[in-house]
């Protein structure tokens, strides 16, 4: 088990305007999402990589994002998109905390264990930390690398294997067992850092564990799953079944692509700012676009 003092935010990326943030109640979306390829060809050097996607998800509510302002040299002459970054955090079906009881709020509600990130394209690179929670991870494009914070980084076997893109709702109850570490080799400066082998992924079965203080980072044409796992208490950093704070990530990366990660964080982002903290929204209302949480629908079976 690892146990982390997790670096304050200001540390890590700097300063970091307030974020606005509601609560997302999200409708469903049975039918692909527009735009995503089930399957894309992607050459990286001389190597071409097959990627297989997520495009169709059923979305209900339980996701709570929170956005940044949004990087816009690139509309004032730069080269790049507009980069922004999110909160993406996992509230559970509990919703929104009451007033005043903010904590003991989130605190009931839990994160939702078997809450996950589908597998979706993102064509420029992004940068996932992880600040609450437990997740297991896997990639399918060359050269994404894992900061472990100095610890071992954990390989997990799914008791049930999760084809690549496939839903992960098996039918059947899911669990994620310890099998070995992964061979961190990349040194930089006294630092060990995890590059990762997308072709050990590829069965299905295995996945990344991450821990709260672990940040990937993905460079351009990549793909990633992340799925939420355990319950853990952030003041001794162990698993507990019930309680906890909700799992937490943290998401830098351009704001395109309609099918992409970061378009889609994007508009759930802006979606919410617009309604006033509070207000309730129904399901079905049309005001906001589901992303990836899904109850229903779990990675955990």
């Amino acid at each position: 088990m690892r146990h982390r003092t997790i670096l304050s935010l200001a540390l890590i990326l700097g300063l970091v305007p307030a974020l606005n943030t509601a609560p997302l109640l999200a409708v469903q979306a049975e039918q692909q999402a527009e735009g995503c390829d089930p399957e894309r060809m992607v050459t990286v050097g001389e190597e071409t990589f097959e990627y297989k996607l997520d495009c169709t998800n059923d979305f209900l509510e339980g996701l709570e994002v929170a956005a940044g302002p949004a990087d816009r040299s690139a509309e004032a002459g730069g080269s790049g998109e507009a980069e922004r970054l999110y909160a993406v955090r996992f509230i559970g079906e509990a919703g929104t905390p009451e007033a005043g009881n903010e904590v003991g709020a989130y605190i009931e509600a839990g994160n939702e264990v078997g809450a996950y990130i589908p597998e979706r394209f993102n064509s420029q690179a992004m940068v996932v930390k992880v600040l609450a929670g437990r997740f297991a991870f896997r990639v399918q494009g060359p050269n994404v690398i894992v900061d472990p914070q100095g610890q071992p980084l954990e390989r997990v076997k799914a008791s049930t294997p999760i084809g690549l893109g496939a839903n992960p709702n098996a039918g059947t109850p899911r669990t994620y067992e310890d099998d070995g570490s992964f061979d961190c080799g990349l040194e930089l400066h006294g630092h060990t850092l995890c590059q990762l082998d997308p072709a050990e992924f590829k069965s299905g079965e295995k996945f990344v564990r991450l821990d709260p203080g672990d940040t990937v980072f993905l460079p351009d044409n990549s793909t990633c799953f992340l799925c939420n796992t355990d319950r853990i208490d952030p003041t001794t950093g162990d698993i507990v079944e019930s309680g906890g704070v909700p799992a937490e990530l943290l998401i830098w990366t351009p704001a395109t692509g309609f099918d992409e990660i970061g378009g889609e964080l994007d508009r759930a982002a802006n979606a919410m700012a617009s309604v006033p903290q509070g207000t309730p929204t129904t399901q079905g209302s049309g005001r906001i676009v589901g992303w990836m949480f899904n109850p229903a629908t779990k990675c955990d079976g």
